[in-house]
């Protein structure tokens, strides 16, 4: 973690061996520290007065430790060198009182890893370098700065807390109190991620810090995590005041004049109510769907039903071509309609369908209805429509290509049928066309009276609000276009 950078002389002032034994562990793992251990405040000043030290780390519990005394004491020793302070979790008071006396940081024994401990030392060493010094030596003006910041956030509807570049907390707002219990008082001053207590009950590394030190493994503790510009953004389940939370969270570096980085804010949101309404409103619209595709399902097994009635009619009428004729269109025209509510049964999204597959379905079914083995050429894009345009834009083409098979190759030798769809923007194009005879010139084919085909195509293609052209030069050629119909509630 710092590597390449010059040797780091530690002094420990420890006895309890369990505390130095973690010590040697983790400092060894790094090239840059040379670790010198005293087991009390007495071999520190016997042993290693003469020894310049970069920190020393200071137990405020040993057996010849008078407190707050012995810290002025090691302070005058060597008042040259910063000093973190370690206490315990039932005395933390006692570290906060050491950093007010002139400690640079203060440590809470069995509430600190590997990662807090090298990040503290690491803090204290630019908080002690020349730049840093020259840059924030007026206490007073730092002090200033504080209550400013803590005057701006204390209204705030928002939970808001601020720290400063080496993670102490220097300001602590109404909100964040009563979200957490904690008074401003009894954070104030405090590092060692004092601030992640109240959430996590626990000292690490949070939101707040990625924004002055990133690190990938803190991402891993939050459900939601991005960034926009300078700010992070996260979303995270925790447990507060006897009761689980989801917590919407930001979190902003803060500037300076000349834009420098002088610590961090993040402001706290409980979104548990909306999150838990969002849920509610997306459980309801699941069930919504799941009913819709249920009465499609049914939809399409009664047509079928219908279109299996037509089809035994059939064995009635046998001897009669006309009649056979006219149960296959309407059998069709019923099964156009049920491929539109199976597909929408099937589809994920039951508002639109992939109408290109339902082309080739639908033809398929039609080529397979009049029980020839070929299949139209088709050309369509990939284009999804919604039920109101499906439906009537199905029947039409279920007409048009019944059609061509009936009546355009009267040799029983079937030709080319071609069924195209393009659409351009919010407009589209339908072309069915065969090579076979043609239509008769002498008929019109939009006042046909005597054919239901006919009538039906005209009066689809008037729904759709569209417009139809037949092309006679090389066998027949429908051209219709049209735009999608736009749902209208019903009464």
């Amino acid at each position: 973690m710092l590597k390449n950078n010059p040797l780091i002389r530690i002094l420990l002032i420890e006895n309890n061996i369990n505390y130095v034994n973690l010590f040697v562990e983790i400092l060894n793992d790094q090239d840059n520290f040379e670790l010198i251990i005293a087991e009390t405040l007495i071999e520190a000043f016997t042993n290693f007065t003469e020894i310049e030290f970069n920190i020393i780390i200071f137990d405020l519990h040993l057996p010849d430790n008078n407190g707050l005394e012995s810290f002025s004491l090691l302070n005058e020793k060597y008042p040259n060198t910063p000093i973190i302070t370690l206490t315990t979790v039932f005395d933390e008071e006692l570290g906060m009182q050491t950093v007010e006396r002139g400690a640079d940081d203060y440590l809470v024994h069995s509430e600190f890893n590997e990662k807090i401990l090298i990040r503290t030392i690491k803090n204290t060493i630019n908080r002690n370098s020349p730049y840093f010094k020259s840059k924030y030596y007026n206490v007073k003006l730092m002090k200033e700065y504080e209550q400013g910041l803590s005057e701006i956030i204390e209204f705030l509807p928002d939970a808001t807390f601020v720290i400063d570049r080496f993670s102490r907390v220097i300001a602590w707002n109404r909100a964040i109190e009563d979200m957490t219990g904690v008074n401003a008082d009894e954070i104030l001053g405090k590092g060692n991620y004092a601030y992640s207590v109240p959430f996590y009950d626990t000292r690490k590394p949070i939101l707040i810090d990625l924004v002055l030190n990133y690190d990938k493994e803190v991402e891993k503790d939050y459900e939601f995590i991005k960034r926009e510009g300078n700010a992070l953004l996260a979303e995270v389940n925790v447990f507060l005041m006897g009761d689980t939370h989801i917590l919407g969270i930001k979190a902003v570096p803060l500037y300076d004049n000349n834009y420098n980085i002088t610590g961090a804010i993040e402001s706290i949101r409980d979104i548990t109510a909306s999150k838990k309404a969002q849920e509610k409103i997306s459980k309801a619209l699941e069930e919504k769907n799941i009913l819709l595709k249920e009465i499609h399902h049914r939809v399409k097994n009664n047509l079928q039903i219908i279109s299996s009635l037509l089809s035994l009619q059939e064995i009635y009428v046998q001897e009669d071509v006309k009649a056979v004729n006219v149960l296959k269109e309407s059998q069709n025209r019923v099964l156009s309609m049920a491929t539109v509510h199976e597909m929408l049964y099937q589809s994920n999204d039951i508002s639109r369908i992939n109408f290109s597959y339902y082309i080739k379905k639908l033809t398929a079914n039609i080529f397979h209805s009049y029980h020839i083995n070929s299949m139209p050429q088709i050309n369509v894009d990939q284009i999804y429509l919604n039920i109101e345009t499906s439906i009537p834009l199905g029947l039409i083409i279920s007409e048009l290509v019944s059609n061509s098979l009936k009546y355009a190759f009267p040799d029983d030798k079937i030709g080319n049928i071609t069924v195209k769809l393009y659409s351009h923007n919010e407009d589209y194009e339908l072309i069915i066309s065969d090579d076979g005879i043609g239509f008769p010139n002498n008929i019109d084919f939009r006042n046909v009276k005597s054919t239901l085909g006919l009538q039906l195509i005209n009066s689809l293609v008037s729904q759709l609000d569209g417009s139809i052209q037949l092309d006679r030069s090389n066998g027949t050629k429908y051209i219709i276009r049209f735009k999608e119909l736009k749902y209208t509630q019903r009464i």
